[in-house]
């Protein structure tokens, strides 16, 4: 987290708004609804990319009901998902923040740490089994085209669709405009603090810094929203294609806490409505639709929940937190472990419908016991790392 903010600068800030998130939240400083979503996501991502890039998806379907087959097939809409929440969480991670040169130095390392540990160790896992496997298995290719020092070092540095070199793993793209994100939103914080400070001090109230915040972030994602995100060519690789919907997750915690009224989340919510309407009046793909869609609903029901003050204690279960809990690691390992499950187990049953859904579901079991391995040893180590990190 960065520096909280200074005696200094306490008044650039409005006035701590009480809590809406529920009783649990404040004993344990964790959002249960949120981590259970995570989960899930995770769990529809794993089972989408299990039945999409591997050879078993013919066979397979040939015996799973088609409802089965509906749900997993949009298992990417969780992407959507997991931007509503990033916005969310990082508006409610430096609700209290005052931004300068240091702490946005100490943050980016903490970013960086965060998210690049477990990708690149992810990176790694899938360059040696590629490597393995080419030389000694008569295995499917893990990556279609041999790995060169300059596509590898692309990816550890998180520029690999901005050099148009490709991802490595599936999903690794998300990890790299998520850190485009975290940065870019700071970044504009630190804007809001800067032209809400000599205003509040000149007799301002919450309403002045809900003004600002309002007018630096809405623009950018109403642009976000009618135009950057409707070429997929020219801005996919940045955050800026995006920013639209993590800024709903955004503008959802800052209408529960009161920096902005509930009016301007509603309004805001309106114009996805009209995001979507114009996808379909232009005849893209139902896809463009269906992620406008899907980051409405998820942004509403976060909100709505918040509100009933139930952030903390919903969606609890031991299962969904567990699956919470590892969902990064989840989501970067599932990749190559379910490519080296299902690769053999094509390789040793070949188009066997009733085996190649056992290989499916085993590759689903396997990559949640790989992610939880990748937790334990990968990433608490560096979420302890970051923790030390954290200012005082």
């Amino acid at each position: 987290m960065l520096d909280p903010p200074r005696e200094t600068d306490a008044a650039a800030l409005p006035a701590e708004p009480r809590d809406m998130t529920g009783p649990s939240h404040a004993a344990s400083q964790r959002f249960a609804f949120l981590d259970a979503l995570r989960g899930l996501g995770a769990l529809g991502i794993t089972c989408y990319h299990i039945h999409r890039y591997r050879p078993l998806e013919i066979p397979a379907d040939h015996i799973i009901p088609n409802t089965i087959q509906f749900v997993v097939r949009h298992g990417w809409v969780s992407v959507q998902v997991f931007w509503v929440i990033a916005g969310f969480v990082v508006a409610y991670s430096l609700r209290r923040t005052a931004v300068g040169p240091a702490s946005f130095g100490n943050f980016s390392l903490q970013r960086v740490l965060r998210l690049g540990t477990p990708y690149w160790t992810t990176l790694l896992v899938v360059v040696v089994l590629d490597s393995l496997t080419r030389r000694w298995a008569q295995l499917l290719p893990l990556v279609d085209d041999s790995v060169t020092l300059p596509h590898l070092a692309a990816n550890f540095a998180f520029l690999q669709d901005v050099l148009h070199y490709g991802n490595i793993s599936a999903g690794t793209w998300f990890v790299c405009v998520d850190l485009q994100f975290g940065l870019l939103f700071t970044v504009m914080l630190a804007i809001v603090q800067g032209l809400s400070r000599p205003l509040l001090r000149d007799g301002g109230d919450g309403k002045t810094h809900g003004l600002i915040l309002t007018l630096v972030f809405v623009p950018l994602g109403l642009v976000s929203l009618f135009w950057f995100n409707l070429d997929d060519e020219a801005y996919s690789a940045w955050v800026i294609y995006f920013f639209h919907m993590p800024l709903f997750g955004a503008m959802a915690w800052w209408a529960l806490e009161g920096r902005i009224p509930r009016t301007l989340f509603w309004a805001y919510a309106a114009a996805l409505v009209g995001g979507a309407a114009y996808r379909w009046q232009l005849g893209l793909e139902y896809q463009k639709s269906l992620d406008i869609a899907v980051t409405l609903t998820t942004g509403v029901v976060v909100y709505l929940v918040g509100r009933r003050g139930h952030l903390g204690d919903w969606l609890t279960a031991r299962l969904l937190q567990y699956l919470g809990r590892i969902s990064y690691s989840l989501f970067l390992i599932h990749y190559p472990t379910s490519w080296l499950v299902v690769s053999a187990g094509c390789h040793w049953t070949g188009d066997n419908a009733t085996a190649a859904v056992f290989w499916m579901a085993l590759a689903v079991v396997v990559s949640i016991g790989a992610a939880h391995l990748m937790y334990v040893f990968v990433e608490s180590p560096s979420l302890r790392l970051v923790a030390r990190l954290k200012p005082s």
